[in-house]
Order: structure tokens, then C-alpha cells, then sequence
């Protein structure tokens, strides 16, 4: 089976278990932090942030982090093209 998202039987003794395999967008590096991808990671300290008002997570510190992880999972042209686009 070539394709990730097709399903794949992991032998596990007699019997088979059924398993999908998170396939991420074309380019984009699931960098681990404690256990989570990047875009979970940044998803939670967003929340974090935005709810609780954790002073732990700086506004500029979570902002560098969001355009990382929108550049990492866009691509860099793509990003920069639409980070342009926000300034009209």
C-alpha cells in the first residue's frame, strides 16, 4: 500500500489490527514538542493564551511561533505571499 491515507493492517500475533497513518500536508515537517506536532502545540498555547491569559506565553513569543508553524505547514512562498497580502 503506497498510499498513507489508505488503510494498513498492522500484524500484531494471529490477528490484524486496522490502523491509518496521519499523513501531513507536502513539505510539512511534524517537528515533535513533548509528544504533540507543531500545529497541535501552537493550537494549545494559542488557546492557553487567549482563554487564560497565560503569562508564561508572550504575545510576541506566540506570534513568532504562530508564523512559524503557518510557514512550516503553507510553505514559505505561499506564507510570505499571503503575510504581503494582509498589509493591503
Amino acid at each position: 500500500m503506497s498510499d498513507w491515507n489508505e488503510l494498513i493492517m498492522k500484524s500484531e500475533g494471529t490477528k490484524d489490527i486496522p490502523t491509518t497513518v496521519n499523513k501531513y500536508p507536502d513539505g510539512f515537517d511534524p517537528l515533535m514538542i513533548d509528544g504533540d506536532g507543531m500545529m497541535m502545540r501552537t493550537l494549545k498555547r494559542c488557546y492557553k493564551k487567549h482563554v487564560s491569559n497565560d503569562d508564561a506565553i508572550g504575545w510576541d513569543e506566540l506570534s513568532d511561533e504562530l508564523g512559524n508553524t503557518l510557514a512550516q505547514a503553507m510553505g514559505d512562498k505561499e506564507f510570505q505571499a499571503w503575510v504581503g497580502s494582509l498589509d493591503t
